[in-house]
């Protein structure tokens, strides 16, 4: 039986099973954001899902009395990684870890998830989709100051957008409290839900577009979809003349970038 050796070429590995359609998304946008002229020119990617193995990370958020997602999610990853070790154990090629999961990106998850992953050694390098979000506001929006957030309980609570938005000079907008159970009741719902159907049920697109259009007139310049599922409810590149930012979009274009930056469309 012939065995897969990756050589000298870069692997993208996908932490998937955070959502039921973020790795579905984020491996199709890469798949869309490389240039490649045949199937032997794209990018080898190895996309784990085991939702199974991987708490909800707004009740660990909420609740902390939980198994910590990031070292769940690390020791998934790590069975991804078992056929691409040499015979030291170590990464031979350079390897690209990406999670579509807003929330997953919050400090308390993130880091542990960094922690146990960094043992691997310096071939492995993680692509953080906030971080990437916030170039692609620069590009979408340059002149951009108010920039309006719809997210989960968790992420919101956990501050983590607010910090980096803030931290770039941006004026945060988001929904008055008294409206994110609702928000997050879209994303939630086990009926109607984003996470419950694909595609985006009547519900979850109306009381989306109403979310989104409530931020608009609120002054904002760019949406950030802080929730990889809310674009099913919201796709396309703008909603009411505004650039929607799409963090899976901005996660897979810094993946392909990290891999191989002459193969990176441009956008």
């Amino acid at each position: 039986m012939h065995s897969y050796d990756p050589q000298d070429r870069p692997t993208l590995i996908l932490g998937g099973g955070v959502g039921p359609m973020a790795g579905v998304e984020l491996h199709r946008t890469i798949i869309q954001q490389t240039l490649a002229g045949g199937d032997q020119e794209h990018l080898d990617v190895i996309h784990l899902s085991a939702a199974h193995a991987i708490g909800d990370r707004t009740a660990y958020l909420l609740e902390a009395n939980r198994e910590n997602p990031g070292i769940q999610m690390a020791s998934v990853v790590k069975l991804g990684l078992s056929g691409l070790l040499n015979s030291s154990g170590r990464l031979g090629a350079p390897v690209i870890v990406g999670v579509p999961c807003n929330t997953f990106h919050a400090p308390a998850i993130y880091e542990q998830f960094s922690r146990e992953l960094s043992k691997i050694g310096p071939n492995l390098q993680l692509v953080h989709m906030l971080q990437e979000s916030l170039e692609l506001i620069t590009q979408r929006k340059p002149g951009a100051r108010a920039v309006g957030l719809m997210s989960t309980t968790g992420t919101r609570r956990s501050g983590v957008w607010n910090r980096l938005l803030e931290g770039r000079g941006y004026r945060v907008l988001q929904l008055p409290e008294e409206q994110q159970d609702g928000l997050h009741e879209v994303i939630y719902h086990k009926e109607w839900g984003l996470k419950a159907l694909s595609p985006a049920s009547a519900e979850a697109k109306q009381r989306m577009e109403d979310y989104a259009q409530q931020l608009v007139d609120a002054g904002a310049e760019a949406l950030i979809l802080g929730c990889t599922e809310i674009p099913l409810a919201l796709p396309g590149l703008e909603f009411a003349g505004v650039p929607l930012i799409d963090p899976v979009l901005a996660l897979a274009r810094g993946m392909v970038a990290a891999a191989a930056p002459e193969k990176l469309r441009p956008y």
